[in-house]
């Protein structure tokens, strides 16, 4: 593999913080060292751009990376930050039609300052203009980990903190039509093809999927839809999530399902099924999942500088380890956190490096 690593700020850290949560309660970083830290936590390809949601305590999360020089650019998200806007964890969505990008923003903030706060917002920012909006605030006192964006029906999913709730926003009509409290929160949720929205739910210690429908406002729970080894995925991401790190709706109109521990499911969105397909990388957290052109389900895992790149072929079922995601200097990958591809190359989202700044990965396989 051709591996390249791209830095918005090389910060310096001395740490043995394993998250932004713990290195922000670090009394030996300086809140000032802290604020021009970036981790990367959501990528979303372009044409031509990789936009990066980010992690940053000053409000800065929200970058453009051009490839094709390494330089990143600020798209100035601090301009309109509120003072919990700390990052777009999960769930960064280019709106082709409408030449813009849509996330929700998270936090670092204590419970003390979100309890008060009218809560986070859903944003779209516009590519033509260089200008960010508000679209909606799902939930009040809630933050959003986690989105997933329907364009075509102009809805919004939010999977939020601290409630582990699961809120449904019609952007057409500007109203919040459902706030459900499922006691379950996965790392980012899937839209299939039929336009369900699933997530996890909390039911007798394991954490079994549900579905929403706007069409008639349906939400079906599945007592028995559960990952055999849910209850032992749980607490891995970080104190309270689910075991669901990724899902990805894939060519096949499958839905792809990666654990927390590692492993990779396949669920039928029709039959509403499940199909165990394998553990494809010796660790746990399995973050980042994305389809290539050449058919192939690519996938980075993972932890603690040994970060492993991985395909998987549908149709042979076999799987691949692809190898470390390193440079050649030197630097490793600490901890993935998304994965994208864009003209032959793919890129890995990194976080909470307790010694540098995250990177942006360009592998070429």
């Amino acid at each position: 593999m051709n591996i390249d690593y791209y830095v918005i700020k090389d910060v310096q850290l001395n740490s043995n913080a394993r998250s932004v949560e713990e290195l922000s309660a670090d009394a030996s970083i300086r809140m000032d060292q802290l604020r021009l830290r970036h981790c990367m936590v959501s990528l979303c390809a372009g044409d031509g751009k990789l936009y990066c949601g980010c992690t940053n305590t000053a409000g800065d999360i929200l970058h453009e990376l051009n490839p094709a020089t390494g330089k990143f650019r600020s798209l100035n998200f601090a301009k309109v930050a509120e003072p919990c806007d700390m990052k777009i964890h999960r769930g960064l969505w280019l709106d082709r039609k409408r030449n813009s990008l849509v996330f929700g923003i998270a936090t670092l903030a204590t419970i003390n300052k979100t309890a008060v706060s009218p809560g986070a917002r859903v944003m779209r920012y516009d590519l033509g203009t260089d200008t960010c909006h508000e679209l909606i605030r799902p939930w009040q006192g809630n933050f959003i980990q986690a989105t997933c964006y329907d364009a075509e029906r102009q809805m919004v999913y939010s999977y939020t903190e601290p409630t582990k709730g699961f809120a449904v926003s019609d952007l057409a009509a500007k109203v919040n039509r459902r706030q459900l409290c499922v006691e379950s929160i996965v790392h980012i949720g899937v839209i299939d093809p039929a336009g369900w929205a699933w997530g996890t739910w909390g039911f007798r210690g394991q954490h079994p999927f549900f579905r929403y429908h706007p069409q008639g406002d349906r939400v079906e729970f599945f007592e028995n839809l559960v990952m055999p080894t849910s209850a032992q995925a749980c607490n891995l991401m970080y104190p309270g999530a689910g075991p669901v790190d990724c899902m990805l709706t894939g060519p096949d109109g499958m839905v792809y399902v990666a654990s927390a521990m590692g492993e990779l499911y396949r669920l039928d969105p029709v039959a509403c099924t499940l199909e165990y397909l394998g553990r494809p990388v010796p660790h746990n957290r399995l973050p980042g999942l994305v389809f290539a052109p050449d058919g192939l389900l690519y996938g980075v895992g993972g932890n603690d500088w040994a970060v492993l790149l991985w395909s998987y072929n549908a149709k042979t079922g076999k799987f691949s380890v692809l190898g470390e995601v390193a440079a050649a200097d030197g630097r490793r990958c600490f901890r993935p956190h998304d994965l994208a591809y864009m003209d032959g190359r793919l890129y890995v989202g990194e976080t909470d490096n307790p010694k540098v700044s995250g990177a942006v990965w360009g592998v070429t396989v």
